[in-house]
């Protein structure tokens, strides 16, 4: 039987079973598992040697030199699921390792060897330099199928002396290292969270001294690892915080082995910041005693300016940076239980821009907005650090003047509000002008707590407009009365369609040169059943307001064009009929297709209907009203712009607007050989339009000296009380044929003689 030689004593042929296993003792110097059994010395019993290759944990297996299983240990049995008889015998890569991992192996050995190696044996088979232990790892395959990754030791056997000596088998020694592979996969991952986390990771030692950072620290602090380590984290300090803050942290740390909160620290360039920081204590597994502390921090300088910009933004109004409506009411809150524990006054004013709307729907939302930055300005120098200025929204801003002592305090700042947002704004390269309605409430007078201040403040703003605009007004218990009767009559008028108590009024459309009448304009009227006639300019702003002003247009459309369809069928000559559109109306999609339902309905023809529009419609969205004005000019339905040169209109534009005519604003006609300016105004108006290729209306027309002038200047037409007065649908049949026998047999009072206006006088 072959002998395997320790090469340090006397051989030893000790029996391990069925097939040979001489020798193990040379495991001392071969191995280090067989260290113990070379301490056992060659008188050690075989089988106190063979007690221990079974009593070990690691399984022992041998093959001999065809690579057949001749031993294997109760540790392998347990490791692989088979049983030392089911696998004796045995080729052992055919049972333990995966195919691929058989063919790389033998390729490998082959190539280092210089010789082919069979892969049945190819793991087992010795290298070269026989005897030295080889180590490598490898995945086994258990007896049901699962696979486990085990370190290999493999070493030659050998038997024999002198030259006799050679290699009988090898022996293989193999360790199920799961746990130590888990163990450094969770290093490795640990050491990726480490050198990846988008945390600074800092661990510092029981004295606190800093012993490693990764490289996230580095990127917020701005410290290499060499500029901290061995220091204390004392370093980072910005000296934001007293001695009690890390006081409390210590604290907390030792009686709970954890803080977490915000910290302001200094980065090496000198930047503090604020970072949000845990910190945990590392304790010793044996002795509980602290090894280290454990701190993760993050940057937050971003999230805090979020938090502030989010902050503010909800207490502000984000185009003028002023207290919006919720941080007034809170600062007004204030101000009131202040002026009760101090007795002494709170004003609140509303103040409303005067013809901002004009501007807005003219010059367009970006014009507006800048001119409401600046307005938000002016009115802020105008009070006091200790004072507030609010914007609610749109146009309307709202001050509280703490600590009013009088009236006469308030009135002053009106005053000078007033007189700030008088002078001209220059905004995108243009000179603007408006005004500020003002409306005053003082506590306790006028109210006792926000709501009241606040709503009587409102309806005194509104007096205020109605006074005549640009001023202020104090509130008084007879503007609640006017503000219920407006609510009333908003009520009526909604109703006031359906009750059929709209009708329309006809001013006749006059031409200068030949004294004839042309058309009519029709105007809307609204005959309570209780209040009897009520002016236009008290609900058609409510209309626009409320929005009925849409249905309620429709029906003038449809009503001027049935009427004036019908004094055709009475025997009149074709006149013209012109119907006022307003820039809510202008704006519905759908417009078109009502004007054309009223000419169908009616069956006017499209050439005796004229639509006015105003500047502030047009010049809303020039190239959508120009698109909207063609789709009209392609019915045959002929446009005039109402109003010119009370707007903004862009000659640019202008040329461009397929219109007929312009209509000269009554304001500029009332003028006429009074004011200077407004007579050149008139004047540039008419040659303008001749230029474009337009002809030319004046409105409100009342004396002779304006007749002459602007018919001297080649005005083409007019209307006015001069001519006559807007009259209902049953007056215009006999009052034409009036006109026109007055025209043709008696010229004199159409060229605007004494007795047209004795005519207008008695309309």
């Amino acid at each position: 039987m072959p002998q395997v030689h320790s090469g340090k004593g006397p051989e030893v042929v000790p029996r391990l079973g069925k097939n040979t296993l001489e020798n193990i003792v040379s495991l001392g110097e071969l191995c280090p598992w067989g260290d113990c059994f070379a301490r056992l010395g060659a008188d050690t019993p075989a089988a106190l040697h063979e007690a221990l290759l079974e009593g070990v944990n690691y399984g022992f297996i041998s093959v001999d030199l065809e690579g057949r299983i001749a031993f294997f240990n109760r540790a392998a049995q347990a490791m692989l699921g088979y049983s030392a008889e089911e696998v004796v015998g045995q080729h052992s890569p055919l049972l333990f390792h995966e195919p691929e991992e058989i063919r790389q192996v033998a390729e490998r050995l082959s190539q280092e060897l210089g010789r082919p190696v069979d892969p049945d044996m190819g793991i087992f088979a010795a290298r070269e330099a026989l005897g030295r232990v080889t180590e490598e790892e490898y995945t086994y395959i258990r007896k049901d199928g699962t696979r486990f990754p085990v370190l290999l030791s493999v070493m030659a056997l050998w038997g024999g002396e002198g030259e006799q000596r050679q290699v009988v088998g090898y022996l293989g020694v193999v360790a199920d290292i799961t746990e130590r592979r888990k163990a450094e996969e969770k290093l490795r991952l640990s050491n990726e969270v480490f050198e990846n986390s988008p945390e600074a990771i800092m661990i510092t030692d029981a004295e606190n001294r800093i012993v490693t950072v990764n490289p996230a620290f580095t990127r917020i602090t701005g410290y290499d690892p060499e500029d901290v380590t061995g220091e204390n984290p004392r370093i980072l300090s910005s000296g934001h915080h007293d001695g009690s803050f890390y006081q409390q942290m210590w604290q907390s740390l030792g009686s709970e082995g954890v803080w977490q909160g915000e910290i302001w620290d200094r980065r090496k360039n000198g930047e503090v910041y604020p970072k949000w920081a845990t910190i945990n204590v590392l304790r010793d597994r044996r002795s509980n005693q602290v090894s280290h502390y454990l701190a993760m921090f993050s940057d937050i300088s971003e999230r805090k300016r979020a938090e502030e910009t989010i902050n503010f933004l909800a207490h502000h109004d984000p185009l003028t940076n002023l207290p919006n409506r919720f941080t007034l009411q809170a600062r007004l809150q204030q101000a009131l239980s202040d002026a009760r524990r101090h007795e002494t006054q709170v004003a609140v004013m509303f103040i409303d821009l005067d013809r901002f709307k004009v501007i807005n729907d003219t010059l367009g939302h970006h014009v507006g907005d800048l001119l409401l930055i600046e307005v938000a300005k002016r009115i802020s120098a105008a009070v006091r650090d200790t004072d507030t200025v609010a914007r609610l929204g749109g146009d309307e801003f709202v001050v509280v003047l703490s600590g009013v002592t009088r009236a006469a305090d308030a009135m002053q700042v009106a005053m000078k509000i007033n007189r700030l947002v008088a002078k001209p704004f220059w905004v995108a390269d243009q000179e603007l002008h408006t005004e500020a309605s003002i409306g005053i409430s003082l506590f306790p007078a006028d109210g006792d707590d926000v709501d009241a201040l606040m709503k009587n403040a409102d309806t005194a703003m509104y007096y205020a407009k109605a006074q005549g605009r640009g001023n202020f007004q104090f509130y008084a218990a007879e503007m609640n009365q006017s503000a219920v009767e407006r609510l009333t009559l908003e009520n009526r008028l909604r109703q006031a369609l359906a009750k059929n108590e709209f009708e329309l009024y006809y001013q006749p459309q006059v031409s200068l040169a030949s004294g004839r009448i042309i058309g009519f304009e029709a105007l809307i009227r609204w005959n309570h059943a209780e209040q009897g006639m009520i002016s236009p300019g008290v609900f058609i702003p409510m209309a626009e307001d409320t929005g009925l002003i849409l249905s309620i247009g429709e029906w003038v459309m449809r009503t001027a064009c049935t009427e004036a369809q019908r004094w055709q069928e009475q025997g009149l000559p074709p006149l013209r009929v012109a119907v006022n559109l307003s820039v809510r109306q202008f704006r519905q999609k759908d417009l078109p297709q009502q004007v054309a339902g009223a000419l169908a309905i009616s069956g006017l023809d499209p050439a005796l209907l004229e639509l006015e529009i105003t500047e502030s419609a047009v010049m809303d969205s020039p190239e959508k009203a120009i698109e909207l004005l063609k789709n009209f000019r392609s019915m045959g339905v002929s446009l005039a712009v109402d109003d010119f040169g009370t707007g903004y209109s862009s000659l640019s534009y202008l040329k461009l607007f397929p219109i007929n005519r312009l209509k000269i604003d009554r304001s500029f006609v009332s003028d006429i050989g009074v004011d200077p300016n407004d007579t050149a105004i008139s004047t540039a108006t008419i040659a303008l339009a001749h230029t474009l290729g337009l002809e030319v209306i004046a409105e409100g027309i009342e004396n002779s000296t304006q007749l002459n002038y602007l018919r001297a200047e080649g005005c083409n037409e007019g209307q006015g009380y001069l001519f006559n007065r807007p009259m209902p649908a049953e007056e215009v049949l006999p009052f034409v044929r009036e006109w026109e026998n007055i025209v043709v047999g008696n010229p004199g009072p159409a060229a605007g003689t004494s007795g047209g206006e004795q005519r207008a006088a008695g309309a």
